[in-house]
């Protein structure tokens, strides 16, 4: 996978399988290219699958808080704001 700019993010040799992510710095369009050796030799059937996100779609949100998994924070009443804030004026 190359970014716009020619940087390579990943880079693998005779491998039959694997997975890998990464998070792109640049704008613009990123390649992907697939070379199967010796394939001119003779006829070949080739079977590549991939899932390639982007933006919110490529969020892992197996890692944002669950509802159960927030703490509450108190909140206070407007009335008792104002009263401290005056309090910390006339000091």
């Amino acid at each position: 996978v190359s970014s716009p700019h020619g940087t390579s993010h990943h880079y693998a040799d005779h491998v039959e399988s694997g997975n890998f992510a990464f998070t792109g710095s640049e704008s613009g369009d990123y390649t992907a290219c697939f070379w199967i050796p010796d394939s001119r030799m003779s006829p070949s059937t080739v079977t590549i699958e991939f899932d390639w996100r982007s933006g919110i779609a490529a969020k892992d949100w197996s890692k944002v808080a669950k509802k159960g998994q927030i703490e509450p924070i108190p909140i206070m009443d407007i009335d008792d704001v104002v009263s401290r804030m005056g309090n910390l004026l006339h000091m």
